[in-house]
């Protein structure tokens, strides 16, 4: 049986606004409501002779629209193994000035 592959990204940015005007915030990061109800990173699976990398900006673009997020060979953070899922997940970490977050 063939093992499926994905790219999520954690994309985060420093700040220091308050929630509500309240309540100190120290970053600020981008979820979002998923295909199943629940919130979760942005990212997708790998289309076939995709490499990691590539699948990660096009799901990006795709979930947030162009320009906010390049991803470059050093945001790899990880990969992840689901035996039971059959699932090969790559996680992406970068960060980003607040300006740009916005």
């Amino acid at each position: 049986v063939h093992w499926k592959q994905a790219c999520h990204a954690f994309v985060y940015a420093k700040t220091d606004q308050k929630l509500f005007g309240v309540y100190p915030l120290r970053y600020l990061v981008a979820m979002q409501m998923r295909f199943d109800g629940t919130i979760g990173f942005p990212g997708g699976f790998i289309d076939t002779g995709e490499s990691a990398l590539v699948a990660m900006n096009r799901e990006f673009n795709e979930e947030f629209g162009g320009g906010h997020v390049v991803f470059e060979r050093p945001d790899y953070f990880r990969t992840y193994i689901d035996p039971r899922k059959r699932l090969c997940l790559h996680l992406f970490v970068t960060e980003i000035d607040e300006v740009k977050f916005l």
